[in-house]
């Protein structure tokens, strides 16, 4: 009996260690940019910081020798970078804002040491996507609080963005289904914080009456998304819940 125990326990692990992991795209972003010295030059070895105004939590890169960084895996928030180099004065901006798989880019010019010890700058959010050429509309968390919705449904604010309408199909009797610029709604797919939350058979959000008051904010991606959002042939509903803060928050 201990024998069979042993192999029985041998044959999970080897099962657990072969099985491939499904895989999601996670709803987070990453801020990317250059740095250089006031003459144009790239600056390597500078060391660029990301923290995350709400929770103070920081994430680091360093640049390469072409002077480039990527800070990757950001949630959405809003945050203050810092860029460090020996040498130079260093550099802050504040007010980054960063929305669902958002990639913004910041290219730093840095003054010499001894001119100024430390500039401060306010980030103004870009105006375009410049960064690729995804259609995608975001749905904001003010949105979400302030918009009057009939049933608090997030179908609702789904339909804000062009091209998306109700499918009036029966396939969506159990759960409302909406369709992106022709498409079937069952072809839709649905995120919550990366993980799927599709409706198996009928497309679209599993839980369609998720509390409100329980988003951060969503975007819907409808057509020329990145090949990482796989699977549906539609448009990709990216839900993200609220993540705590060091304040107490909270609604009732």
């Amino acid at each position: 009996m201990q024998i069979n125990r042993r192999s029985v326990g041998y044959c999970v692990l080897m099962l657990m260690s072969f099985a491939s992991a499904r895989l999601w795209s996670q709803a987070v972003g990453a801020i990317v940019g250059t740095v250089s010295d006031p003459t144009g030059a790239v600056v390597a070895q500078a060391r660029i910081t990301a923290i995350r105004e709400d929770t103070k939590v920081a994430q680091s890169a360093v640049t390469s020798n072409s002077g480039t960084f990527v800070i990757s895996n950001l949630a959405v928030g809003t945050y203050t970078v810092q860029v460090e180099a020996g040498g130079f004065a260093s550099k802050i901006i504040t007010g980054i804002t960063l929305d669902v798989s958002q990639q913004r880019n910041l290219d730093f010019r840095l003054a010499t040491a001894g001119t100024v010890e430390t500039a401060v700058v306010i980030a103004t959010p870009p105006l375009i996507n410049t960064m690729d050429g995804s259609l995608a509309g975001l749905v904001s968390e003010k949105q979400v609080e302030s918009l009057p919705l009939n049933g608090r449904s997030i179908q609702n604010l789904v339909m804000l963005q062009p091209g998306m309408a109700q499918d009036s199909g029966s396939m969506g009797w159990l759960s409302p289904q909406w369709i992106s610029n022709g498409n079937r709604g069952e072809t839709a797919v649905a995120t919550l914080d990366g993980s799927d939350a599709t409706d198996a058979e009928m497309g679209t959000v599993q839980f369609w009456n998720f509390n409100l008051d329980a988003i951060a904010e969503f975007k819907v991606q409808q057509a020329k998304y990145s090949a990482e959002f796989g699977q549906g042939g539609g448009s990709i509903t990216q839900i993200v819940s609220k993540s705590g803060t060091n304040r107490f928050h909270g609604s009732a």
